[in-house]
């Protein structure tokens, strides 16, 4: 019996920019499914979205469809959206089996790449080895799902441990809070004279190209410090191995995701009488 055929499910962008980052990384993943059809998709913002990326699929003739959001936190497309997808695709095509995978989440796999990205930027600023005074700054989307905010968190203490920096803090571009130049506020106030910004983006976009320029902008604001910014994460291969292993999760019946703290779910249970 033929592989499962697997849609990769993007965020999307309104920006081009990132949508064909996405599609290139999901023509990269061909290599690692031989034998599979791979379709890449979007929840938003750009064709194909989630529904028309599985149709597309079951009229080249798949029958068994694995779905995998390459979206980096469980909130609520992951949670809602992309689910609500699958349930229409299974009511238009009954003889057709779908999986869901889970999305990327808090992987070790991406400590040591973000490491790595942190001290690319400490030598191209040609900063000395005392990280005493050097905070790396760990920057979110931001989520109106606390779950998904405390995930970047968990992944910033994980990463200072050990590390010699002085901190690593946690800001977000937008929804949440601390925004931005309140995370850079922080790092100063904190001692810092050097910031590793670190943006927790998968690809480029409106609201990573938006952090970048106000990285610039706020220099003259902070007379005395110095920083640099890191590339985004999707480029990396081991992205693509975390993909690898949710699609064996998924076809393995084994994908699990800590609930119990989701707003959803509470805010259903709250209905629960509905």
């Amino acid at each position: 019996m033929a592989a499962p055929a697997l849609l990769l499910v993007g965020h999307g962008s309104k920006d081009m920019d990132g949508n064909v980052d996405f599609l290139k990384m999901a023509e990269r993943a061909k290599a690692r499914f031989p034998g599979r059809k791979v379709q890449g998709c979007f929840i938003e913002y750009c064709d194909p979205e989630v529904p028309e990326g599985l149709d597309l699929l079951v009229a080249d003739g798949a029958k068994d469809i694995t779905a995998v959001p390459v979206i980096l936190f469980p909130a609520g497309h992951v949670k809602m959206d992309v689910p609500g997808s699958l349930d229409g695709a299974r009511k238009r095509h009954p003889g057709v089996t779908f999986r869901y995978g889970a999305p990327i989440g808090v992987q070790s796999g991406l400590f040591p790449v973000l490491r790595a990205k942190a001290e690319a930027v400490e030598k191209a600023r040609g900063w000395g080895p005392d990280r005493s005074k050097t905070i790396v700054l760990l920057i979110g989307r931001g989520s109106s799902d606390p779950d998904a905010n405390a995930d970047l968190h968990k992944i910033a203490r994980y990463l200072w441990e050990g590390s010699g920096w002085r901190d690593v803090q946690v800001c977000f571009s937008g929804i949440t809070s601390p925004r931005f130049e309140e995370g850079v506020r922080r790092c100063a106030a904190l001692g810092a004279t050097r910031i590793v910004m670190i943006p927790y983006f998968l690809f480029t976009g409106i609201l990573l190209k938006r952090l970048q320029r106000q990285s610039e902008e706020m220099r003259p604001r902070f007379p005395g410090m110095d920083w640099g910014f890191a590339p985004e994460l999707g480029h990396e291969d081991e992205i693509l191995d975390i993909v690898q292993v949710r699609v064996a999760e998924a076809e393995a019946g084994q994908v699990s995701m800590s609930c119990d703290l989701c707003h959803h779910r509470i805010a259903a249970a709250a209905r629960e009488s509905d």
